[in-house]
């Protein structure tokens, strides 16, 4: 679709797309297994009175940020999803208005 100032190629953004959602769960998964390595060497291989629990607090709180921030990707894909579907519509309305006249 073409307009002037506008172009959308829907391959394009669909694939971008597609590759947005892909990579958000690659790095949720990603995340949650650096978290339980993080937990489980605090819980044994780390083990001191007061600092190891520190330790998988702060880690834990850095882990909801980066969680925070990846789910900022999956709400990209999200938005050239309803992109697509607008401009899909909009093709569609004006065609049909097009046919009726």
């Amino acid at each position: 679709m073409a307009i002037n100032g506008l172009t959308i190629i829907y391959d394009e953004v669909k694939e971008v797309s597609n590759l947005l959602k892909t990579k958000h769960g690659m790095i949720i998964t990603d995340l949650k297994s650096l978290q339980q390595s993080v937990s489980n060497l605090t819980q044994h291989g780390f083990q001191f009175k007061q600092s190891s629990a520190e330790l998988d607090n702060a880690y834990t709180k850095f882990d909801v940020s980066l969680t925070q921030a990846a789910e900022g990707i999956k709400g990209f894909a999200e938005l050239l999803e309803n992109i697509i579907k607008q401009a899909e519509s909009l093709d569609s309305g004006i065609g049909t208005s097009l046919k009726k006249s």
